[in-house]
């Protein structure tokens, strides 16, 4: 199937003073952008492309590999002058941005109605500073991400109260759950499916409090993050686009769908190897090879510094309803890899989980 249009094309990489990975959320403050990369740096970006790291939210790293010590800041937002960040190593923060001091509000590990809250990865903060967002899985962690790709479903949408400072689980049973978006009248908040491939809505008001249904199913690609359009609607990026979109093997989720004993045995052989892992670190004592070696078989092989990624990139535009509107798309490259789409006044940046830039382009071109 070829893409329908090449909106995404236009897409231009901001021209940085410095190197960035991972860059997958963005939140702005006049005229600066802020985004946080994979090694734990929360990064602000003014209009002339100088990068200044504002805050750090973990440990610095040893050794090139993804380590939860070092802190992996996800999805943000602004609230009350402060920047909510969903740390998926370290948990709930708020982060003060002009001084770089970090309050954690609920860290991983902690226990949420009988679970570990393990992997928080996207957030939203209504008027009265409660947070909901996505713990994608309970299975594992960050750095074990694949238990819950390949394996039974197990993640949650969270709710942070802002007076109580008690997390409780609004909804369970959600297969790597990623992106949050509250509605603009906050009567309810959606919740991207990655591993399903749909937008979930849970209703925070009225008739059907409590009650969840799906808003939208079927979409050409895996979903990170949803955002507002500015119209009423929604932007939801799709990290890896579907069978036919992605050519043959670019997409490993999609490839291992409808092979259940084939994802079974990947898993078990990769407990073996850790456990192995494990058990020659009693010996040696800590070690940063031994780690980079427990990272490696933990992400299967990928490094997030390069992690292969399609080349197609679809973003879908939806209506208030759950409707499609439109799918945005590409031809020749640009954005890649896209797991969020921020709107501003003049110019839209699209975020990336893996990749070492931020795109921007004309907001009226996507309109």
């Amino acid at each position: 199937m070829s893409p329908t249009n090449s909106i995404l094309d236009k897409a231009e990489p901001l021209k940085l003073n410095r190197e960035i990975i991972g860059p997958e959320s963005i939140a702005s403050r006049g005229d600066d952008l802020f985004t946080g990369l994979i090694y734990g740096d929360i990064i602000k970006i003014n209009k002339d492309g100088k990068v200044t790291t504002v805050a750090k939210t973990g440990k610095e790293c040893q050794g090139h590999h993804w380590d939860t010590k070092c802190g992996r800041p996800l999805g943000m937002r602004f609230h009350r002058g402060k920047l909510v960040v969903a740390d998926g190593a370290l948990g709930i923060l708020r982060v003060d941005v002009d001084t770089g001091s970090i309050e954690t509000l609920t860290p991983t590990g902690e226990i949420v109605d009988g679970k570990e809250m393990s992997f928080p990865d996207d957030l939203d903060v209504d008027t009265n500073g409660n947070i909901y967002y996505s713990d994608a899985s309970t299975n594992g962690n960050m750095r074990s991400a694949t238990l819950e790709l390949f394996g039974e479903p197990s993640g949650r949408l969270l709710k942070y109260n802002a007076k109580t400072k008690k997390t409780e689980a609004l909804l369970n049973g959600l297969h790597f759950p990623n992106g949050i978006q509250l509605s603009q009248n906050e009567d309810f908040v959606l919740v991207a499916e990655f591993m399903r491939a749909r937008i979930i809505r849970y209703f925070l008001k009225g008739a059907r409090k409590g009650e969840h249904e799906v808003f939208v199913d079927g979409l050409p690609g895996l979903p990170d993050n949803i955002r507002p359009n500015g119209r009423g609607g929604y932007y939801i990026g799709l990290f890896m686009p579907r069978y036919p979109y992605a050519k043959a093997g670019e997409n490993l989720v999609d490839v291992l769908s409808d092979k259940p004993l084939l994802r079974k045995l990947i898993v078990r052989i990769q407990y073996l190897f850790l456990s192995l892992i494990n058990t020659i670190e009693v010996f040696t004592g800590p070690d940063v090879l031994i780690d980079q070696v427990r990272s490696t078989v933990q992400l299967l092989g990928s490094n997030p510094e390069n992690m292969e990624v399609p080349k197609k990139s679809i973003v879908t535009e939806i209506d208030g309803n759950g409707k499609i509107i439109k799918h945005l798309e590409n031809k020749i490259g640009g954005a890649i890899a896209i797991s969020e789409v921020h709107v501003g006044p003049t110019f839209t940046y699209f975020g990336t989980a893996v990749k070492k830039t931020i795109w921007k382009i004309k907001t009226k071109d996507l309109q």
